[in-house]
């Protein structure tokens, strides 16, 4: 874990605690709407566009500590400090007219605001979808996606750029105002990603349950590699792998100082917050408490 400068860590630090997060909702609210559970499609459009805006937030210079989940006040904050980035591509809302029946985006924000608040998974909130939800859904995350970046900040000289497409700009925000639709951060999937072919969506309940199927069906299926691994998956979260750099290196002054930047900016659980505090404040914590706790 090396990095840069104070802008490259936050920037590193926005991808896993956001971005990545939110790229994984942006799918899973595809899916849903595409299987039928529309209920769920809003519960993740939610998560996804409130992680992207959290993104572009932090970024630019705002604090997220106490944003909420209220993605329409989000909105509000990128429509007033980022409104040419905005304003540039919202024309491609008159060429989807024919499928799209309100012509402004917090119409739909304000929709998946609601329809995703927590208590649609309780079956609590009435909803309506529509295709132009899914459209709009689908091309406003993209674009405040875009946006998680410091928009200020010049190419390549905080961090490497190696990306083509930033070639000839001065800043991130230079190269988004001339290429409206371009995404700085790629977009990665799963490296394992397998979908049996089903013909009703009640096979999927089926499959592979022995509550449904025989036993003898189960074991002779070809089971995917995403579910039949010889090593099980796993991911350390960025906040992990933080704590143990820091405590490892605790000279690294551009972890420390991006720690610091993290508590201030962005809302972490009592917990979390509580040890980086502890950690940062006493250079011994992690070795006396930590490393002779698991007994190294």
């Amino acid at each position: 874990m090396q990095f840069e400068s104070i802008q490259h860590f936050q920037s590193v630090f926005a991808y896993n605690h956001f971005v990545s997060q939110a790229d994984t909702n942006y799918i899973l609210a595809k899916i849903s709407a595409l299987a039928g559970y529309h209920g769920e499609f809003y519960w993740n459009a939610a998560q996804s566009l409130e992680k992207y805006m959290k993104a572009c937030l932090v970024l630019n210079g705002h604090k997220v500590d106490r944003f909420g989940h209220k993605i329409f006040d989000g909105y509000k904050i990128i429509e007033e400090n980022f409104e040419e980035f905005i304003k540039f591509k919202s024309d491609y809302i008159e060429e989807l007219s024919e499928i799209i029946s309100v012509r402004d985006y917090k119409y739909y924000i304000s929709k998946i605001d609601n329809m995703g608040h927590p208590d649609v998974r309780y079956g609590m909130i009435s909803y309506n979808f529509g295709t132009d939800d899914f459209v709009i859904f689908c091309y406003l995350s993209q674009l405040i996606r875009s946006l998680s970046i410091g928009l200020d900040w010049k190419i390549g000289q905080y961090f490497p750029e190696s990306d083509p497409g930033a070639d000839g700009y001065e800043t991130y925000g230079d190269l988004l105002r001339n290429n409206p639709l371009y995404q700085i951060r790629e977009f990665y999937f799963p490296q394992k990603s397998y979908f049996p072919k089903f013909d009703n969506i009640n096979q999927i309940r089926d499959y592979m349950d022995v509550t449904y199927t025989d036993v003898n069906d189960i074991l002779s299926t070809k089971v995917p590699n995403t579910v039949n691994c010889e090593i099980p998956f796993f991911r350390n979260s960025f906040l992990n792998l933080l704590f143990h750099h820091i405590g490892k290196s605790p000279d690294d002054y551009l972890a420390r100082e991006g720690a610091e930047w993290m508590l201030n900016n962005i809302y972490l659980d009592r917990e979390s917050k509580k040890v980086f505090r502890l950690l940062l404040d006493d250079p011994q914590y992690y070795s006396v408490e930590i490393l002779s706790s698991a007994g190294e």
